[in-house]
């Protein structure tokens, strides 16, 4: 009985195979590319029967907007070619269409034609939209209906509201006001206006976001000059002097003709007692400047925003800076695949202005994505910020090194003697 139930579920000879979804992508890539260089050949030239049609319907159907096809089954095709197609692109797509329909029907109601026989500037999608916004509103509403439909397009296509979208126009003619001056780097970076009080001052919540800031200590006294060695010409021998033009050969006194084995014991003294320099002769290092604590919490809030445009929900819950980045943790909403937030590596530095950064998810024992941005100004690690530590004082082995530091700005100490 088990052996005919076996038997039955083996698959059938012939059978077709699955097509790669890949393959599928790319054959429709390439076929939504050939359709849109033969709907610009269709446009401009009167090539053969078909293109004739496809010319007579795009210009009747959609006017103006005909030409607009072409670039929209290019950039179609690229989508499927390098797998971009989302579902969360789907709501960007049609906000794009309700601004092109839209635009279309402006454009049929300022200019009047015939779109039965081609003529506006609309078309016949143009030219219907048109119809019906006069109808509903007249000719004074219909065009103020429509200009509220492309606005209504546009934040739905950007998925951000018309405040982002003019806020960054408005700061750079600010920024270009004469006698007003930016400081560098940071205005422009955290979309900080000239005269927008800081957020402390204005009394707003603070973001429930933990920023651990360096300590900055004090620098020591400026170091006297070294003492320089002087180096002594080495002493003139009789027999140099009295060698034919002054040739010297050294020699060392007693030295045996030949190898000669010698056995012999090391012995040292335990009762001398060793005292360590001092660590104030040592220089003291400079901590990186990764901003104040209110331009750290806007770089969170563009971290945050950037990931939400992309339909990320994320959450900075805390920031350490370090000596040359700052690393900001996030935690990431249930579902959401951290390929996602890698792949968002070039967007980040764009909306941080940095030239780079690095996300490491997730951060190794915690449940958090950590991204790092460089500092505005390197710090450099010198020996005695590491010494001074608790961590190295507390070593017990007389064999403990200082490294550095991490990216934390934690100290790293090893211990020689434990080392294989």
């Amino acid at each position: 009985m088990s052996a005919r139930r076996v038997s039955r579920r083996q698959p059938q000879r012939g059978a077709v195979p699955a097509v790669d979804p890949r393959i599928r992508g790319e054959v429709g890539a390439i076929a939504l590319l050939a359709f849109a260089l033969l709907s610009i050949v269709a446009l401009i030239a009167d090539q053969g029967p078909v293109l004739q049609w496809w010319h007579a319907f795009l210009v009747s159907g959609l006017g103006w907007g005909a030409f607009v096809v072409p670039f929209l089954l290019a950039a179609l095709a690229a989508e499927l070619w390098f797998g971009l197609m989302r579902r969360s692109a789907i709501i960007p797509i049609a906000g794009g269409a309700l601004v092109f329909v839209a635009l279309l029907a402006i454009a049929q109601h300022y200019q009047r034609g015939e779109p039965a026989t081609g003529q506006g500037a609309g078309g016949v999608v143009g030219a219907t939209i048109a119809k019906i916004a006069t109808g509903a509103f007249g000719d004074v509403g219909g065009p103020i209906a429509l200009v509220a439909v492309v606005l209504v397009g546009i934040v739905v296509a950007s998925n951000r509201t018309l405040g982002d979208l003019v806020r960054p126009a408005w700061e750079r003619r600010t920024a270009l006001r004469p006698g007003v001056s930016l400081p560098g780097g940071t205005a422009g970076r955290f979309g900080r206006g000239v005269d927008e009080p800081d957020v402390e001052e204005m009394g707003e919540p603070a973001l429930p976001l933990r920023i651990n800031m360096p300590v900055q200590r004090p620098k020591g006294p400026a170091q006297a000059p070294k003492p320089q060695l002087r180096l002594l010409p080495p002493p003139v021998t009789d027999e140099a002097a009295s060698a034919p033009g002054g040739a010297f050969t050294p020699s060392i006194a007693g030295l045996p003709d030949k190898n000669v084995a010698v056995e012999g014991v090391l012995h040292a003294k335990a009762d001398r007692n060793w005292t360590l320099p001092p660590l104030d002769i040592l220089g003291v290092g400079d901590a990186g400047h990764a901003g104040t604590s209110s331009e750290i919490r806007r770089s969170a809030e563009v971290i945050e925003q950037t990931l939400a445009h992309f339909n990320i929900a994320a959450k900075v819950v805390e920031v350490t800076p370090g000596p040359v980045v700052t690393r900001y943790e996030l935690k990431i909403a249930p579902g959401v695949l951290l390929s996602r937030v890698e792949s968002l590596n070039d967007n980040l530095a764009l909306a941080l202005a940095a030239r780079t950064l690095r996300i490491e998810a997730p951060i190794p024992g915690k449940s958090v994505v950590g991204i790092e941005v460089p500092n505005l100004a390197v710090g450099l690690v010198s020996l005695r910020d590491v010494v001074e530590t608790a961590i190295f004082r507390a070593s017990p082995s007389k064999l403990t090194v200082a490294l550095g530091r991490d990216v934390a700005g934690a100290p790293i100490v090893l211990d020689l003697g434990a080392m294989p």
